[in-house]
C-alpha cells in the first residue's frame, strides 16, 4: 500500500483512539499485534477497546505498521523540533543488508547502535538480517549487541515495546531491555552511557538522523553545536551533520556507518564544512542518491544513503537513481561507479564518472564566467502589498473587499520567477508591481513621504492601509528608507536588458526581456554587458551543453526539475569566440548551435 494511504489510514485509526489515555493505546497496539487473532488477553477493559478498535479498522499488526503507528502518534511539533522522518522498512533493510554484506563470521565483540533510534525499525532490521544469517538469539542480540539512544521518552518506551514484541514473534521472552536511553545523543559518549570497553568503540552506526535548520532549534542547541563540532561551526548547518561527526568519533577503528540523509549535503554551502570533513579524513565507502525521487514521500525531502568507514578509504563508490516508479524495485538493481576521494571538489560533490568529470572541467575553465553577468532581483519582503492588477479601468489593488485604483505612474511590470516554471511563454508570466521610487543621479531613490501623499495620493492611501503589515517587516525592524520602501535595496538599480530564468526547470529555460525598465524578483537574471550580446548568450545557455552541465552540477527534484539557482550556474563558462562564430550561433537553430558548441568546447560523450 502506498505510503500515503498508510497515512490516511493511520489518521483514521488515530481518531477513533483519541477517547483512550495514551499507555492505554500502547498497551492496546501491543497486544494486539501479539493476538492479532482477537484472542485479547490484556486484563485491562481499556486496552482491550483499543485492541477491538484496531481489529475492526483493518490495522495489520505487523511489526512494521506497529512502528509506523507509534511514530504517527507523535504531535506535527515534535517532527518539526525534533527533525523526525519516519523511515520506510525496506530503507532500514537495504542499509543493514549493505552494511553487514562483508561480515563472514559473527564477533562476540560485535556492537550496533542507532543514536537517533525513534521506534526501533532499524534496529529492528538488524536484529532480523543477524538472527536469520548467524543464528543469534534475539533475547542474545538485545542483552549484549543492539543499542539504541532516542531524545524522545516516548520514542524509548515504545521502542522497547517493539523490541519485546520482536522478541516475542520469535519465540522468546525478555523481561528487560537495558540498552535502550532516552538521551541526547550529542551530549553523550555512547561508550560511558553504556558503560562498554573504552579502548573498543562501536562496530557499527545506522540510522536516520534528525533533519534540523537552525532556525528550528533552540539558542543554547545551536551555541552547542557551534562549539563543539567542526560540521557545524558556521552557516546555517543542519543537526544531521553533528550526528554524522559525533558517530564516526564513537566508532571502533575498522567501524562502519550506514545513514540516510538528505542529498542536499553535496551541493550546498552550509554543507561545505562536512564535505571537507568526510574528504580530509576519506571516510567515505559509499554514496546512493535517490535524485528527484522522494523516499519519505508524502514528505518532500530528498535523500542520499551514505556509508563511511573509520578505515581511511582511497576511492569510494557512488550511484544516482534514476527516476522510478518503484523506488524499493530499483534499489535491486542499482550498479556503482567508482571515483577518487581525492577527485571530489568540496565546494560540491559531483558523482559522475571520469569522462563526466572532464567535461565539467572544460566547461568550466574556457575564460568567462557566466557569473560576472548574473544579478539579483528585487525583494520587497511582502510581495502581497505590492503585486497590483491591470483591468479596462488601469491599475488597481484588492485589499479585504475593497479596491483601491492606483497612480499608473508608479507601476512597473515584474515577474516572479518561481512563476516562470509553470509558464509556457514569458507574456503569461508578467505582473505589475507598485514602485515608489524615482530616478535621480545616483539611481533610484524613495519618492519622499509629503510628495507620495500629495502627487500620488491614490496609491499613498492605499499603502496607509498596509502600514501596520510593512511595518512588521524584518521583526519589526524600521526600515531606514521609509515605511512604504521594499524591504532591501537589492535590484532596484539593476536594469537593462535581461535574460531571465526559472529557479527549477526540466530543460534550460533562458527568456529574453528587451524593456530595461522590467523588475523581476525571487531570482536572478543575466544582464546585457559589452562582452556579449543577449541575441548570442540566449542560444549557448538554452544549449545542450548548459543542459548537461547543469543535470550534472545540480540537483533535481520531482518531476525532472533541476535547480538553476546562481550557485549551480555560476561556473559555467564562455569560451573566446570569433565575430563569425558568434554570427553563426545567433542564425543557426538550436540543433546546429548544439553541435558547434560541443566541438568548441572540446566535449566527449
Amino acid at each position: 500500500m502506498e505510503k500515503s494511504n498508510r497515512i490516511k489510514d493511520y489518521r483514521s485509526i488515530i481518531q477513533k483512539l483519541e477517547k483512550f489515555e495514551m499507555d492505554e493505546i500502547e498497551n492496546g497496539i501491543f497486544e494486539y499485534a501479539l493476538h492479532p487473532e482477537q484472542n485479547f488477553l490484556i486484563g485491562s477493559e481499556k486496552a482491550e477497546q483499543v485492541a477491538y478498535e484496531l481489529s475492526t479498522s483493518g490495522f495489520s499488526g505487523t511489526i512494521e505498521s506497529v512502528i509506523e503507528l507509534f511514530e504517527f502518534l507523535l504531535e506535527n511539533q515534535e517532527t518539526t523540533e525534533n527533525g523526525i522522518v519516519f523511515t520506510p522498512k525496506y530503507i532500514a533493510d537495504y542499509i543493514v543488508q549493505n552494511l553487514f554484506s562483508d561480515l563472514m563470521v559473527w564477533d562476540d565483540t560485535i556492537t550496533i547502535i542507532d543514536p537517533g533510534c525513534g521506534c526501533g525499525i532499524f534496529l529492528v532490521s538488524a536484529i532480523e538480517y543477524i538472527h536469520e544469517r548467524f543464528q543469534i538469539s534475539i533475547k542474545k542480540l538485545l542483552r549484549d549487541h543492539i543499542f539504541g539512544i532516542d531524545i524522545n521518552k516516548d520514542n524509548v518506551r515504545r521502542c522497547k515495546l517493539v523490541m519485546r514484541l520482536l522478541t516475542k514473534e520469535y519465540g522468546e521472552e525478555i523481561s528487560e531491555i537495558p540498552h535502550i536511553v532516552c538521551k541526547n545523543s550529542l551530549k553523550e559518549r555512547w561508550k560511558d552511557t553504556f558503560h562498554l570497553n573504552q579502548r573498543i568503540g562501536f562496530s557499527y552506526v545506522i540510522g536516520n538522523p534528525p533533519y534540523v535548520n537552525p532556525h528550528d532549534l533552540s539558542k543554547d542547541t545551536i551555541e552547542f553545536l557551534k562549539n563543539t563540532f567542526e560540521t557545524t561551526v558556521n552557516g546555517t548547518f543542519n543537526i544531521f551533520y553533528a550526528f554524522i561527526e559525533h558517530a564516526m568519533d564513537q566508532l571502533s577503528e575498522d567501524g562502519r556507518l550506514g545513514f540516510i540523509v538528505p542529498n542536499n549535503f553535496l551541493t550546498i554551502k552550509s554543507a561545505l564544512e562536512l564535505r571537507k570533513y568526510l574528504k580530509e579524513h576519506a571516510f567515505l565507502r559509499r554514496i546512493l542518491d535517490f535524485g528527484e525521487n522522494m523516499v519519505f514521500k508524502p514528505v518532500r525531502t530528498y535523500n542520499c544513503i551514505l556509508f563511511l568507514s573509520r578505515k581511511k578509504q582511497e576511492e569510494f563508490e557512488y550511484a544516482v537513481m534514476d527516476r522510478a516508479e518503484c523506488i524499493e524495485k530499483e534499489l535491486k538493481d542499482i550498479r556503482f561507479c567508482k571515483m577518487p576521494i581525492c577527485q571530489l571538489d568540496q565546494e560540491g560533490w559531483k558523482l559522475v564518472n571520469r569522462q563526466t568529470w572532464e567535461n565539467l572541467h572544460r566547461i568550466e575553465n574556457q575564460g568567462t564566467l557566466i557569473k560576472d553577468f548574473v544579478r539579483t532581483g528585487i525583494a520587497t519582503l511582502k510581495d502581497q502589498v505590492y503585486f497590483a492588477q491591470k483591468d479596462q479601468d488601469g491599475f488597481f489593488v484588492t485589499a479585504g473587499e475593497e479596491r483601491y485604483e492606483l497612480d499608473s505612474e508608479l507601476i512597473k511590470p515584474i515577474y516572479k520567477i518561481p512563476e516562470l516554471k509553470k509558464c509556457e511563454t514569458l507574456l503569461k508570466a508578467q505582473r505589475y508591481i507598485i514602485f515608489p521610487y524615482v530616478h535621480a543621479d545616483q539611481g533610484y531613490t524613495i519618492i519622499p513621504e509629503d510628495v507620495l501623499k500629495k502627487r500620488y495620493f491614490r496609491t499613498y492611501k492605499y499603502l496607509l492601509t498596509q502600514k501596520e503589515i510593512l511595518d512588521s517587516r524584518d521583526k519589526g525592524k524600521k526600515n531606514k528608507q521609509g515605511w512604504y520602501a521594499y524591504g532591501r535595496t537589492q535590484g532596484l538599480n539593476k536594469y537593462g536588458k535581461k535574460l531571465l530564468f526559472p529557479t527549477f526547470s526540466q530543460k534550460p529555460k533562458f527568456y529574453y526581456v528587451e524593456n530595461k525598465d522590467t523588475l523581476f524578483c525571487n531570482g536572478y537574471a543575466v544582464f546585457e554587458n559589452d562582452k556579449y550580446e543577449l541575441g548570442f548568450l540566449i542560444k549557448v545557455l538554452n544549449s545542450a551543453i548548459m543542459d548537461y552541465y547543469v543535470q550534472n552540477t545540480s540537483y533535481s527534484i520531482e518531476g525532472g526539475y533541476y535547480c538553476y539557482q546562481k550557485k549551480y550556474i555560476e561556473k559555467f563558462s564562455l569560451p573566446v569566440f570569433t565575430k563569425a562564430e558568434i554570427e553563426y550561433v545567433k542564425e543557426r537553430d538550436q540543433v546546429d548551435v548544439d553541435q558547434f558548441l560541443i566541438k568548441k568546447y572540446g566535449l566527449i560523450f
